[in-house]
């Protein structure tokens, strides 16, 4: 699992009601006997469009890092070890939760990865073998997945776009690492002109806007001291007041990256809506896709409906 991510659910924003169904599956596998006579979830399909968040939501569930990713790619070429390759991956300490990433791709279905024939049947026994681990698909295309795949899978969860608030909290958390001049209500102005965007544009907006940052320090000639900061410069114009010459590469320990502002994040978000397939037809798609009827969910509900309180729904314990 990737080192810098947040082991916790509440290190995702939003996506309350998946975090709560996970975590009571969590507690259900845990304990079993305390929701007879209902069988408890263990597995999910994770569904959404591209950048939604569905592999880090799903890493998030793991607070000692024992989340174990199965990319479709191993699977291809481990036909014929898949179950011996679940069974390695359980026996790990802690190894309590089981991520397979691109199921569609790992059955061979609107990929290019050439699948042997037996991939499918043998990535099912997989999963009905080890019942004290719970296993999270991720999928881009759920409808491109036949029955007998999706009853394999007790819950299936859309992760959904993130919403206005949810968004506005999203780049407030992002940027609070570095030095910027943005309050919370210039984020809630300017999330209004961007609805239906992904986590992920989120991220390559500000990831942008901190090399466009260190690019502006790089090539400057003057700077200015920066008050309170111990001596640190923030690259300016010639004519600046208190600009002085300076280059970087005389000592780049004390120059300051200028702080973020909104107008540098609305730009770099402009650009990046404006290079990406627009996401509202993609998203309403998963919205259909999930609104159809599923075996499983009247299960679901009575296992919800056997809790004792809401607080346990939302109290993971691995």
């Amino acid at each position: 699992m990737d080192p810098n991510v947040d082991p916790h659910p509440d290190s995702v924003v939003g996506l309350d009601n998946a975090k709560a169904e996970i975590a009571l599956a969590a507690n259900a596998l845990n304990d079993p006997n305390r929701f007879l006579p209902y069988k408890p979830w263990r597995t999910f399909l994770l569904h959404g469009v591209i950048g939604s968040g569905k592999k880090l939501f799903a890493q998030s569930f793991s607070p000692k890092y024992d989340v174990r990713i199965i990319h479709a790619s191993i699977v291809t070429v481990n036909v014929g070890h898949v179950s011996g390759l679940f069974a390695w991956y359980t026996a790990l300490p802690e190894s309590r939760v089981i991520i397979l990433n691109d199921v569609e791709q790992m059955l061979g279905v609107g990929s290019t990865l050439v699948v042997h024939p037996t991939a499918k049947s043998e990535l099912l026994a997989a999963i009905n073998c080890f019942r004290d681990v719970l296993v999270i698909g991720i999928t881009r295309s759920p409808w491109l997945l036949d029955e007998a795949v999706l009853r394999h899978f007790d819950r299936h969860l859309h992760i959904h776009l993130p919403n206005h608030p949810n968004r506005v909290q999203m780049v407030c958390q992002k940027i609070s690492p570095f030095t910027h001049e943005i309050h919370e209500a210039d984020v809630w102005d300017m999330m209004q002109h961007f609805e239906d965007i992904s986590g992920s544009m989120i991220d390559d907006a500000i990831r942008g806007v901190l090399m466009y940052k260190y690019q502006e320090a790089r090539g400057a000639t003057h700077f200015r001291k920066v008050e309170g900061q111990g001596g640190k410069l923030w690259a300016c114009n010639e004519e600046d007041l208190g600009s002085e010459k300076y280059n970087y590469t005389q000592g780049p320990w004390r120059v300051s990256l200028n702080p973020i502002t909104i107008a540098d994040l609305t730009d770099f978000l402009r650009l990046i809506v404006r290079g990406s397939s627009p996401l509202k037809e993609a998203e309403e798609k998963h919205e259909r896709w999930n609104a159809k009827p599923f075996q499983g969910e009247e299960t679901g509900e009575s296992l919800k409906a056997a809790s004792q309180s809401a607080d346990e729904i939302f109290h993971v314990q691995f």
